[in-house]
C-alpha cells in the first residue's frame, strides 16, 4: 500500500505489477533489497518470477522472501537445480 508510506521515505519506490515480467517494469540490475511476504504462492509460474527477481536484483541485491508454504518452495528451489523428483513408491502395483 504505497499511500501508508511514511513521509521521510524519500528514496522509497513502490512498484506494482506482474512479477513473471519484472525485468519489463523494472531495469534490469536496478533493485538493491526486495521484500516479498505471502507474495510467491500466488504467482502462476514462481520459478519465472524467481528469474526474472534474479533478472532485477543488483550483484550485492538481496530478496527476502517469506512464504508460508516454505515446503514447496524450498523444494522447487531444489528442483530448479536438480530436476524434478522421481518418487517410484507413489506407483500402485498394477498402476501405470
Amino acid at each position: 500500500m504505497p499511500e501508508r508510506t511514511p513521509s521521510d521515505f524519500e528514496n522509497v519506490k513502490y512498484v506494482t505489477g506482474d512479477w513473471r515480467q519484472l525485468s519489463s517494469i523494472i531495469t534490469p540490475g536496478n533493485i538493491d533489497i526486495v521484500v516479498a511476504s505471502h507474495v510467491i504462492e500466488h504467482v502462476p509460474d514462481d520459478l519465472k518470477a524467481l528469474d526474472e527477481l534474479y533478472k532485477v536484483l543488483t550483484s550485492d541485491g538481496v530478496a527476502l522472501i517469506n512464504t508460508p508454504n516454505r515446503q514447496r518452495f524450498t523444494r522447487r528451489i531444489i528442483e530448479a537445480f536438480t530436476g524434478k523428483r522421481k518418487f517410484p513408491y507413489w506407483k500402485i502395483k498394477g498402476n501405470t
